[in-house]
């Protein structure tokens, strides 16, 4: 069996004042650990962006604030 040397990142949320435990939102996969913290979280970020500023789930209206 051949070894494989990628590397597997999770990222995580938290929804601000719940307490719930944080959540998985994203998995950055690559052939090492990132060099900078915000390569790992660039193409997240622009993606959340496309979203906009609220969304909704299950008739609960959430504001998306990153930063």
């Amino acid at each position: 069996m051949k070894s494989n040397n990628s590397s597997i990142w999770p990222i995580q949320a938290k929804v601000r004042n719940e307490e719930k435990k944080p959540f998985i939102i994203g998995i950055y996969c690559g052939p090492k650990k990132p060099n900078d913290f915000n390569d790992l979280l660039k193409p997240l970020a622009t993606e959340l962006q496309t979203i906009g500023g609220t969304f909704s789930v299950k008739q609960k209206i959430f504001f998306l604030n990153i930063g």
